[in-house]
């Protein structure tokens, strides 16, 4: 069944996507939508007027959407805890560290132990070392040790708040790229310059894949292990990432993703790559129209007693992605500080030598997981 959350990590993704373009449209990226749709979801659970409303417009929410988290989190503890078939990994993890000096209200905390099987601790912001050591142990348990440090100095002892938030996602592919068909090749950079990659392949066998394609564009879909996939889009030769994104709404998006049809690829060629990236969200999701909630203007009644003082004061993503023949490993680390003031077959090759948007989703619940783009491939293997 469709997540509730399918749509905003489709037109949120998007746009985030884009605004990054706005800035540098030669850039690598990868982000989890949903990673920060889960943090900036928790932090609405305290967040009234104007503030609230923000925050819903940009990350594309409905008022329910703590209703949807729980859903979706508790179909994916399921999988985290083994209960479930998808045979995929998942694990996330949702962490408010509190200011011992400033209680949270019941409500804010029971929505979030509810809802977002968040986990609440009160802690002595005098002790900032402990803190910093605690939490980045706590991120590099939650991501299996490929993030671990988000903290590299102790923070303010008059924060009154951390919102963290982790997603770790691991996949076996359904049909594994065979290493000793990887071979050294060229990728068209988008700036024009080119690099040698290792390409992976699937050569001379012809496979079942999801495919669709437009005049701007086309997508293949390639499975992992349990109903989760990797989507590819690569723009037509005479089209580029960034203006693609630009043109590219998110219902249509949406719409070419539920109607793929099954296609023969005679040639399936893939780049092996690792990418890291980091996202500073108060000035993106400032520049998306969600302004209040970084400033002193901010209104988060909802969450202590002291709560007219409260603001986001730091939000930052790191995100990872490495993809070879067996699978992908992704992961993203969203945290807050928060202080005071079916048709036709085709035969073709799909050759991913240039420019292209990727991206995961859950097939079952529409939700994407992780979204991104490569422009260039230097210094990526």
């Amino acid at each position: 069944m469709l997540s509730e959350l399918s749509g905003p990590t489709n037109s949120f993704g998007l746009r985030f996507l884009e605004q990054l373009n706005t800035s540098d449209p030669n850039k690598n990226v990868v982000f989890s939508p949903l990673s920060v749709i889960l943090a900036y979801g928790m932090l609405l659970e305290g967040a009234t007027g104007t503030t609230r409303e923000q925050i819903k417009e940009v990350l594309q929410l409905s008022s329910e959407v703590s209703q949807a988290a729980k859903k979706l989190l508790y179909e994916y503890k399921s999988i985290a805890d083994g209960k479930s078939d998808r045979s995929f990994s998942l694990f996330y993890g949702n962490l408010l560290m509190v200011n011992k000096d400033y209680p949270l209200k019941e409500a804010f905390v029971q929505s979030l132990t509810t809802n977002y099987f968040a986990q609440v601790t009160n802690e002595d912001f005098q002790n900032g070392k402990a803190i910093m050591d605690k939490l980045n142990s706590w991120v590099s348990e939650k991501t299996c040790g490929k993030i671990g440090e988000v903290l590299s100095r102790s923070p303010n002892p008059e924060m009154l708040l951390l919102v963290i938030n982790t997603l770790y996602f691991k996949g076996k592919w359904a049909k594994p790229f065979n290493k000793k068909y990887t071979f050294d090749e060229t990728f068209a950079n988008s700036d024009g310059t080119k690099s040698k990659i290792k390409m992976m392949s699937l050569p001379n066998t012809y496979r079942n894949y999801l495919h669709n394609r437009s005049a701007k564009f086309k997508i293949v879909e390639l499975p992992y292990n349990g109903d989760v996939s990797m989507i590819f889009i690569l723009p037509t030769k005479s089209n580029t990432v960034s203006n693609l994104i630009s043109t590219l709404h998110p219902t249509e998006l949406e719409n070419l993703l539920n109607s793929m049809c099954l296609t023969y690829l005679k040639l399936v060629n893939i780049p092996k790559f690792k990418l890291q990236d980091f996202h500073d969200l108060d000035n993106i999701l400032s520049r998306m129209g969600m302004e209040l909630p970084f400033t002193e203007q901010a209104e988060f009644k909802n969450i202590t007693e002291e709560s007219d003082l409260l603001f986001v004061s730091e939000s930052l993503q790191t995100a990872l992605i490495e993809v070879d023949e067996e699978g992908t490993v992704a992961v993203a680390n969203t945290r807050m500080k928060m202080t005071g003031g079916a048709g036709p077959k085709f035969y073709e090759d799909f050759i991913l030598d240039r420019p292209f948007i990727f991206m995961i989703r859950d097939n079952l619940t529409g939700v994407n997981l992780f979204l991104g783009q490569m422009n260039n491939m230097r210094d990526l293997n």
